[in-house]
Formats: structure tokens, sequence, C-alpha cells
């Protein structure tokens, strides 16, 4: 999925998208951030590791 969003909601139980699944929200969620690469992994996994993992290293 390829997208201009840059903005990952941390919350394991977040939906990309609208109730009736015509839109997508304005943020991506840790299953398309995450979890595309880390597959061994499970979305709880990234919930607790994601945040602030974009300012390591500054």
């Amino acid at each position: 999925m390829r997208s201009h969003l840059f903005r990952i909601n941390t919350d394991p139980k977040a939906s990309m998208f609208t109730d009736d699944g015509n839109f997508a929200k304005d943020f991506i969620t840790l299953n398309f951030a995450c979890l595309a690469c880390h597959e061994d992994r499970t979305v709880e996994w990234a919930g607790a590791n994601a945040k602030g993992i974009h300012s390591l290293g500054r």
C-alpha cells in the first residue's frame, strides 16, 4: 500500500478506515506501518514499541 499519510496511530485497536470502509482516516495503523515488515510480531507488540520510535537517534 502506498500513502502520503505519515501520522501513525499507535493504538492497537485503531481502524484506518471509516466504518463503511469507503474512506481512509488521517493516519495509518500499526498493521500498515509496522507489521508489513515485522510479520512475526503482533499488533500489541507494535503498539508497545511504536511510540517515539521515529524520534530515536535525533
